[in-house]
């Protein structure tokens, strides 16, 4: 092996390492979030209640659930490190992968390009530390790319590598539904490739087509039910959600500056219609996979619910980044530099970025250890009224942290509270602000203190509410 043969092999394998330090360092600091308790819910429960709890709870297929149900029952793993652990995992393996999908799209320069992009990128951090099916989504889209180029190529096992394409799909599908966006032109190709076998074209799309049916009543049910609620402060029609899908593999959980979603947007946008116009088959295919989520959230905004989120363009992320990765490789000389140099940069500010310690999710972990440090019995915990994203993660830990018997109510439960405060109970208030979690608690008699106010993403204070000196249920 040459020099020059092996530099793109030496990058892929520094990116790599890179990705892991990047993906690994700090996977334990944050609490659970609010998706991520749900995620633990439905792993957490008997393995018969498994598909009735995704059915009336979540919005994705029950298989990430089933697998994450594994990970932390029988082999025991629940720790936030732990939990987060797998998808770590799949955003490391993404490296090679996408190495692979982007040299056979427009050679190796682009191959260890996209290698290096996937490594730093924004998104793919964020959901590389959560517990959410988002990186073995992206992983997998990834992968059937990679199996229908090797097919569309040619050579022995073609195939082979259609099944394999098929599988693939099918796979991503039983993973999270948004999957079948991306991975559908790949797929139409190895279909309308007339030099690979008619059986295994038919394999191919037989194992996805079925895996369709067979999801399709349970999508139904979910849609029915809901669940997709619960987003819609995050995912309104607004000049910034715009940008951050345009942008999708550079968005992050941290409030970058509108210049920064713009100069992410126009590299992306520009890079995918570059790839569209000038590519290979299976680059079209790549650029068309990274299009028709952006351009599926936007309608279904028109038409229907909001969901200008990212959440549901993440899985195209991969594909955007290899069209990125060839449109910068393009140019020549001093030019391709200055392009790679420049793709680089912005992924790595963004990086940065998602590991500032405001960029951690709201630390109920913390709030509740601090809680159980002086708890007495007959304590009660109050949670903010009407915010899940709070409630919830809070909840989580106080089931952890807190004596079994520990009483946790919510703002908006008023017998809950007046039977706290009828009994004179210790109020262990957890909420976005001192001033919200507290109003009121004078009328009835009580002294509070703030505690401890918490970073992160949703700052949360924990006051202690006590009858008054001189209160009679004191």
């Amino acid at each position: 092996m040459t020099a020059q043969s092996r530099w793109p092999l030496l990058v892929v394998l520094a990116a790599t390492v890179v990705a892991a330090v990047n993906f690994l360092w700090q996977l334990g600091a944050s609490s659970l979030f609010v998706d991520e308790v749900y995620s633990w819910a439905a792993a957490a429960v008997p393995r018969g209640d498994l598909l009735d709890h995704v059915r009336n709870v979540e919005i994705t297929p029950p298989v990430y659930y089933a697998a994450l149900h594994e990970w932390i029952g029988p082999l025991g793993f629940d720790s936030e490190a732990e939990l987060r652990f797998p998808s770590a995992v799949c955003a490391i393996v993404l490296v090679p992968v996408l190495y692979d999908l982007g040299r056979r799209v427009s050679g190796e320069a682009a191959g260890a390009v996209a290698a290096v992009l996937v490594a730093v990128s924004p998104l793919v951090l964020d959901y590389a530390q959560e517990v959410r099916a988002y990186a073995p989504a992206m992983l997998l889209c990834a992968l059937a790319a990679v199996c229908a180029a090797r097919a569309v190529e040619g050579g022995a096992h073609r195939g082979r590598w259609a099944v394999a394409a098929g599988a693939a799909v099918a796979l991503g599908l039983s993973v999270h539904y948004t999957t079948i966006l991306v991975t559908a032109p790949v797929l139409a190709l190895v279909l309308l490739t007339r030099s690979i076998s008619t059986r295994a074209r038919i394999a191919a799309g037989g194992v996805a087509g079925l895996t369709a049916l067979v999801l399709a009543p349970l999508v139904i049910d979910q849609l029915g039910s809901g669940n997709q609620g619960g987003i819609e402060e995050f995912s309104r029609l607004t000049e910034r959600n715009l940008l951050s899908i345009l942008g999708t593999p550079w968005d992050s959980r941290m409030a970058d500056p509108m210049a920064y979603h713009v100069i992410a947007a126009a590299i992306t946008a520009a890079a995918i219609a570059w790839l569209l116009v000038r590519g290979s088959r299976i680059g079209r295919a790549v650029a068309l996979g990274a299009a028709l989520p952006l351009v599926a959230v936007f309608v279904a905004t028109l038409v229907a619910d909001d969901a200008i989120i990212s959440r549901y363009t993440a899985a195209s992320a991969p594909f955007a980044l290899v069209a990125v990765a060839a449109a910068a490789t393009s140019f020549t000389g001093m030019r391709r530099t200055v392009a790679v140099a420049a793709v680089l940069a912005l992924a790595l500010w963004g990086t940065w970025r998602g590991h500032d310690p405001d960029a951690r999710f709201l630390d109920a972990r913390a709030a509740t250890e601090a809680i159980a440090s002086d708890w007495r019995e007959g304590d009660v915990v109050v949670t903010p009224a009407h915010d899940v994203t709070v409630d919830l993660p809070v909840r989580h830990y106080a089931g952890t942290v807190l004596p079994p018997d520990a009483f946790v109510v919510p703002g908006d439960d008023l017998d809950g509270l007046r039977t706290a405060v009828d009994h004179g109970a210790r109020l262990w208030i957890v909420g976005r602000s001192s001033r919200d979690s507290t109003s009121g608690l004078a009328d009835v008699g009580y002294d509070t203190e703030t505690v401890e106010t918490y970073r992160g993403l949703i700052p949360i204070t924990l006051s202690l509410g006590t009858p008054a000196p001189g209160d009679a249920r004191r």
